[in-house]
């Protein structure tokens, strides 16, 4: 399953999102190595991003993001995101892109809320302006995004 999004035009920049399904590998190994480089990306990590749901952001012909989520019965959890440290795209356009991508698949699906499972490298100050209540637990920094039902 494939399903693009529109581009995301900045004045410097031109990516898209594209929406891979557990039917297709998702990233490769060496994109994989680039987007953790400073995460500790355990073998069955790195599977769950190759063969799970994943959101794919690819500036021209490079990955330079991807965030693998599942569901479960009321919300959207995003285990893994990582974003490439050397890119021509501003990494902050390149989060938001694959959060409005999660959001929206959030919602689509019916789920009501959002986790985010926080890279070490990803300023709190971004989701906050976007809604989200951060928190720090065991297993590192979490942020949830809750949509109330109408």
């Amino acid at each position: 399953m494939q399903s693009p999004s529109p581009a995301v035009v900045d004045s410097k920049e031109t990516y898209q999102i594209r929406v891979l399904g557990p039917d297709k590998h998702a990233v490769a190994v060496a994109d994989l190595t680039r987007l953790f480089r400073d995460a500790a990306l355990s073998p069955g990590r790195g599977v769950r991003v190759m063969e799970g749901p994943c959101l794919v952001a690819v500036c021209g012909e490079r990955v330079v993001g991807a965030a693998a989520y599942h569901r479960t019965d009321m919300e959207l959890r995003v285990t893994d995101l990582g974003v490439s440290p050397d890119c021509d795209c501003r990494r902050e356009n390149i989060v938001c892109a694959l959060l409005d991508a999660l959001e929206l698949a959030c919602l689509a699906g019916g789920s009501d809320r959002l986790v985010l499972r926080v890279p070490d490298d990803l300023p709190g100050s971004l989701l906050q302006r976007r809604g989200y209540l951060m928190t720090n637990g065991c297993e590192g920094r979490w942020a949830d995004k809750s949509y109330p039902k109408a």
